[in-house]
């Protein structure tokens, strides 16, 4: 009888702090960051969701010296249509051009 009784306390002071600590800011499921959506994983880690969109797309991780380019410029947009994996040096001056362009 003291067992269950235990069982009981215990699992109703888990069941309280658990709820105490998923309106907690550290149980968040997703943010923005510099306007970019990102999400906790199963480790607490926060990621990138247009990175990790773009990995299920090409089936493997993103490799070094690449990124993730948005095609229509809303980095909201995180469908993997709108996802473009591309060299870091080919991005950077395809937004110079752009920069340059809107310039004029």
């Amino acid at each position: 009888m003291l067992n269950k009784l235990l069982t009981i306390i215990v699992i109703i002071i888990a069941v309280y702090f658990y709820l105490k600590l998923a309106r907690s800011p550290l149980f968040k499921k997703k943010r923005i960051v510099n306007g970019y959506e990102q999400y906790r994983d199963w480790w607490g880690r926060w990621r990138f969701t247009h990175i990790y969109n773009a990995e299920k797309k090409v089936g493997g991780r993103i490799w070094k010296g690449h990124v993730v380019h948005h095609r229509d410029g809303n980095k909201l947009n995180n469908s993997p249509e709108n996802l473009q994996v591309m060299k870091r040096w080919k991005h950077a001056r395809m937004h110079y051009a752009r920069r340059r362009n809107k310039k004029n």
